[in-house]
């Protein structure tokens, strides 16, 4: 069955009057249940956000297509066996968890940490180390049609966040606070790649040293990146907020197209003396402590 079949099989369901509010309850119940619990090498439901987001949508567009794996993410965008096998490890967490942004169906599809295996990224060099933490990303357009690669790079921001360390820079009466070190993106060890496959972009992250923070909640933030003058927004502090309580989340100004999903990462992983010591090498380089 092609798309327009499809498109149009789908047109003719009825849904009960109150279908959109029973499974929205379940989704707000679902996450509930599964706290505390990583499903490996399964899909975690799935089906029911994907039909939620149709019926909240109210569009027939979106079509509930079958996205690739990460293991066939990370062979398409690589063409390597080896890449692909980093996803069907042991240590591969399966998501699947999606989030409305704007025009688009962003999916979280999965996380994998501690691997060994070389990855052959721009530089040829690089290799995955055991503290390297990979996740792919989906983007789909709720009208069906393709998603251009440039525009949507060129749209979307997307940083790493962690409770209890703020988001960007904290200012003061005398400028930036420079004894207060922000985790983010620019921080941490971080690197994307994304490629489009029958016109849904797939996102590679590789974040070298972001699960020495397991021991707090790490969280990834995606964000419409242009104003409405076109200007980029990459300050994370105007976007980004940490709480009383520490928890981090996006300000509530903050009225661009935005998500936010929660990483299922292994707290043993966490390395609070590492991390301390990546904040401070950190702060040299951004503030030039070493006096160049």
């Amino acid at each position: 069955m092609n798309k327009e079949k499809f498109q149009k099989a789908f047109d003719t369901i009825s849904f009960s009057p109150d279908f959109q509010e029973r499974t929205l309850d379940l989704l707000r119940e679902s996450p509930a249940k599964q706290a505390g619990k990583s499903r490996k090498h399964g899909r975690v439901w799935k089906a029911a956000v994907v039909m939620a987001l149709i019926a909240v949508i109210g569009t027939s567009a979106f079509a509930a297509s079958s996205l690739l794996s990460p293991s066939e993410i990370a062979a398409s965008m690589f063409g390597t066996p080896t890449v692909a096998a980093l996803f069907e490890g042991e240590d591969s967490v399966l998501i699947e968890e999606s989030q409305p942004l704007g025009d688009y169906i962003l999916t979280l599809h999965g996380v994998v940490s501690g691997s060994t295996v070389d990855m052959p990224w721009r530089d040829p060099s690089i290799q995955i180390k055991p503290e390297a933490t990979y996740i792919i990303l989906s983007a789909q357009r709720k009208d069906g049609t393709a998603v251009s690669l440039h525009d949507f790079v060129e749209s979307h921001n997307i940083t790493p966040v962690v409770d209890s360390y703020e988001p960007g820079n904290v200012w003061d009466e005398n400028g930036i606070n420079q004894e207060i070190v922000p985790v983010n993106k620019y921080s941490v060890k971080w690197r994307e790649s994304g490629t489009v496959v029958d016109g849904v972009f797939y996102w590679l992250i590789d974040a070298t040293k972001l699960e020495i923070f397991a021991d707090h909640t790490v969280k990834l933030a995606v964000f419409h990146a242009r104003d409405s003058e076109g200007h980029y927004l990459q300050i994370f502090e105007d976007i980004l907020v940490m709480d009383e309580d520490g928890t981090v989340s996006f300000r509530e100004d903050f009225t661009l197209p935005h998500a936010m999903f929660t990483l299922p990462l292994d707290e043993s992983r966490a390395d609070p003396e590492a991390a301390q010591t990546l904040l401070e090498q950190y702060k040299k380089y951004a503030f030039h402590e070493d006096g160049e």
